[in-house]
């Protein structure tokens, strides 16, 4: 299918790129941290047959502007909001992965969720880094073993001696995407929700499978097995077995 490149403008004056593809109801994507909408080609050829789809590069991703500031989860959130005001989308279907569903949790606590039909939350824990005082057992759950000491091991250039300036603006929302605690904001979640893990995942932990599936009302829990190469990119890598669990849920 034809599919368009354009920009868009936020409120507060940064020129963000965005994808459209296919024909259907709105469906959002979101991609995590470092990624842009290029991430999801695995996944649009499949998705636009029933939905018009949706991507952006976020501030300082992809081809989108790179401000001096904004790096923050709440301002990316605001230019979530700004791209759906710039759509004139009343109702839209959501798939966020990793960093993607922190900026779909603020969008929620600040905007709230009606105009969100389905929701599809692709392997990301309410907490990326445990808090001392919580037990062994409260960082499985709220975490997916995360440690203190082992955030940064897996994050390749983003240290404050790298010079890059593009990167240097991305640590910055990289800091603050890391201490948040969505717990209160997932607990609250009242729409059919799909949540996606993957069995060889960093969140590979059934003690946050199970409390994400029981705190999430309307929520489905399915888990991608390592066979099935269930990491935490699956949308890229197992994007046969994510496309189909993901059309079963979202196409009734």
């Amino acid at each position: 299918m034809t599919e368009h490149i354009g920009k868009f403008l936020t409120s507060d004056g940064v020129t963000l790129q965005y994808r459209q593809s296919g024909e259907g109801p709105p469906l959002i994507m979101l991609s995590g941290f470092g990624q842009n909408m290029t991430g999801f080609n695995n996944n649009y050829p499949v998705l636009e047959k029933h939905f018009t789809v949706y991507s952006f590069d976020y501030r300082a991703h992809g081809q989108s502007e790179a401000p001096s500031n904004g790096y923050r989860i709440e301002r990316f959130a605001k230019d979530f909001y700004d791209f759906l005001e710039y759509l004139k989308r009343e109702e839209f279907y959501l798939i966020a992965h990793s960093m993607g569903n922190a900026i779909a949790w603020s969008y929620m606590s600040i905007f709230g969720q009606e105009k969100i039909v389905k929701y599809v939350l692709e392997d990301q824990a309410p907490c990326m880094v445990c808090n001392p005082v919580w037990t062994e057992e409260e960082r499985e759950m709220y975490t997916g073993l995360f440690q203190w000491e082992s955030v940064w091991e897996p994050l390749g250039p983003y240290t404050d001696e790298n010079e890059d300036p593009l990167i240097q603006k991305q640590l910055l929302l990289l800091r603050d995407h890391l201490g948040r605690d969505w717990r209160s904001v997932v607990e609250d979640i009242n729409i059919p929700t799909l949540i996606v893990m993957g069995a060889d995942s960093h969140y590979a932990s059934e003690k946050l499978w199970q409390w994400m599936n029981q705190h999430i009302r309307e929520s489905k829990l399915e888990i991608i097995s390592k066979e099935h190469g269930g990491k935490h990119d699956m949308h890229l890598k197992s994007a046969d077995v994510f496309n189909r669990l993901v059309l079963d849920f979202l196409v009734d």
